[in-house]
């Protein structure tokens, strides 16, 4: 298995182009021969060295080199894992082009690593002088493909050496392709596709449900055409081009979409104009009586050659599903061994997985999920932020519990399961704690570059279970002998942290329904157990808009003013700063708190720590952790 091989149903389908059209005569970066081209040149300014233990390919002392990267045939290639703190200066350098009227620049990249975001700004010096401009600076760059455009039209008449400067500080990998000026021609989109997968009965009961989309215009202007969402019985919902839509231009839409209870509804978007018809994306959307949450139990061990296949699949359920599923790995043989938990599962080989613990489902892939969740969903668990102790070692955790129909629970047939999971990265000198790993095909991703040993500062062991108790046969009575539709129920119990985990804050709890009968989950539900967020934080949540997981918002309520009203009646003021777990400083953001607001926060999967700063008469400073 070289890729994840997720059926259609699954897969939400980016169908239009994602690169500009561009004039006759324009540049393109041709890197089919697998070497840079005449007049291209690569740097590695600062001298650093990546640490050749760490690639298996990619590696070079010149900052850039060429390979082949998953479908995308050759990329240029930037290795930044090179241990030190010192940021990379690593300088992919494009021939003089003449820029004439109309002109974009555009690319596209990524970040190889998800839990490693590049850095990288894109500069030109002007007409061969020492004249410097800074065309675009992407500070965290998302690990799917993803496309920049830059209007050029201000230097038309001059000619511009155009500068791609990887500046990461020890990351991994970055990825560019696609690189060309020119004029955009056609018609071409780039679709970040937002729609949830899965509703509950308040969509039905509205009939409908939203489809949100992000688009980039790569193509020509636009002024005409519409915005369709279909499903086989034809036209459901479309959204008119009013204004010119510019070329490099990003728009926001929601679309409609058909929601009836029980039922599977194939949407396909396209841009239609006449008789042109141009199909962006697609995705099948369920409605039951609640919105589903999966959970999905992987068997997996740093021993295993094979299981950085089993990460990939997983990396692609979650940016189909984001929220909507929970991943527990559980490992077997290795310093995480949680034989207990693995042991339970059943299975008699890893990589595998099995969703809401239906033993049909269980396979070395997740190709034949949609199966079991198109399915009706009977029952919620919801669960309540955790209390913690003062201590750090323990957690107060309560579930709120839902039916859409009586469910005799006399025999304690239905209960609340849980399990405590954390992630983990080796380390660089973590004894033990390494990957191996046998991929060797472009599409194996990052993993195609990793070695067969991945070091532990490189290999990062996500979802991890670290409890067995209750994990299977669930808390005994926590739920009623009666369960009625229109009632919620409430169970609560108490979690320890085990060794491994410092304290019980950097831990996440999957909790489920369990049918202790067949040993299947009807549905689920996750929360991180950080501390408390700052006085004022309420929300933070993924937010997929580049189809990742690249920005968290987070959103803060009207009794924040209340503890900070300003004498002088100006708005309330704060400032955010995010740091890596190095203590590397990631970005700070800073603005007004007229009541409520929302702050984006571009950061890449994985653990951050906020420093949220809220002014005012009564100024308070709070850290917290985060797992996005």
């Amino acid at each position: 298995m070289s890729h994840p091989r997720l059926t259609a149903i699954l897969a939400a389908a980016i169908i239009g182009s994602t690169s500009a059209i561009t004039a006759e005569g324009a540049y393109t970066l041709d890197l089919s021969g697998g070497t840079l081209p005449a007049g291209v040149s690569a740097a590695n300014a600062t001298g650093q060295l990546p640490q050749a233990s760490g690639y298996k390919r990619g590696y070079t002392t010149d900052g850039w080199c060429v390979d082949r990267y998953a479908d995308r045939g050759y990329v240029a290639l930037s290795p930044t894992f090179t241990a030190s703190p010192t940021p990379c200066s690593n300088i992919l350098r494009l021939p003089a082009i003449d820029i004439a009227e109309g002109e974009f620049l555009s690319w596209q990249a990524l970040s190889a690593d998800p839990y490693r975001p590049e850095s990288y700004r894109v500069e030109a010096s002007i007409d061969q002088t020492d004249s410097i401009i800074t065309l675009a600076e992407i500070e965290s760059e998302a690990d799917q493909w993803t496309p920049h455009m830059v209007d050029l039209s201000q230097w038309r008449g001059h000619q511009l050496h155009i500068s791609f400067i990887c500046t990461s500080t020890n990351r991994y990998l970055l990825a560019l392709t696609e690189v060309r000026t020119g004029v955009p021609q056609g018609l071409s989109f780039h679709v970040a596709d937002l729609s949830q997968v899965f509703s509950g009965s308040e969509a039905a009961e509205a009939g409908a449900t939203d489809y949100p989309l992000r688009m980039l215009n790569t193509g020509a202007p636009l002024s005409a055409g519409r915005i369709t969402l279909s499903t086989p019985e034809g036209e459901y919902s479309a959204i008119g081009i009013e204004e010119q839509w510019a070329s490099g231009e990003w728009r926001s839409i929601t679309l409609p979409a058909p929601a009836s209870l029980n039922t599977a509804t194939p949407c396909t978007i396209a841009y239609e104009d006449g008789d042109t018809r141009l199909p962006l994306t697609a995705k099948t959307l369920w409605c039951s009586h609640f919105k589903r949450h999966a959970v999905v139990d992987e068997a997996t061990g740093m021993w295993c050659v094979n299981c950085p296949e089993g990460n990939l699949e997983l990396e692609a359920l979650q940016h189909t599903y984001g929220d909507d599923i929970s991943i527990i790995s559980t490992h077997v043989r290795d310093p995480l061994a949680n034989d207990d938990y693995y042991n339970a599962l059943g299975f008699r080989s890893i990589p595998r997985m099995k969703l809401n613990r239906i033993e049909a489902s269980a396979s070395a892939d997740a190709s034949g999920f949609s199966d079991y969740l198109f399915t009706p969903v009977i029952a919620e668990v919801q669960l309540m932020p955790a209390t913690l102790s003062a201590d750090g070692r323990k957690a107060s955790i309560e579930a709120h519990v839902r039916t859409a129909e009586p469910l005799d629970n006399s025999t304690d047939r239905y209960r609340i399961g849980y399990v405590l999971t954390a992630s983990f990265n080796g380390g660089a000198n973590a004894d033990g704690w390494y990957q191996k790993n046998n991929c060797t095909q472009p599409s194996d991703a990052r993993y195609y570059y990793l070695p067969s040993t991945i070091l532990g500062e490189l290999a990062r062991f996500d979802h991890t279970s670290l409890t067995f108790d209750g994990a299977f046969d669930g808390l005994a009575a926590s739920l009623p002998a009666t369960l009625q539709p229109g009632e919620e129920y409430t169970a609560r119990w108490e979690v320890t942290a085990p060794e491994l985990l410092q304290d019980i804050a950097e831990g996440r709890i999957v909790a489920y329904i369990l049918d202790t009968d067949s040993g299947e989950i009807l549905n689920g539900a996750e929360i991180s157990l950080s501390p408390d967020a700052p006085s004022g934080v309420v929300d933070i949540e993924s937010d997929r808009a580049h189809g990742c997981h690249t920005i968290c918002r987070l959103t803060a309520p009207d009794r924040l003013l209340l503890l900070n009203p300003d004498s002088e009646g100006h708005p309330t003021t704060y400032c955010i700063d995010a740091f890596d777990l190095q203590g590397g400083h990631e970005l700070s953001l800073d603005g007004t708190l007229a009541s409520s607001c929302e702050v984006r926060l571009p950061l890449s999967r994985g653990i951050h720590i906020l420093r949220v700063s809220i002014g005012g008469t009564l100024p308070q400073t709070t850290s917290m952790k985060i797992n996005i």
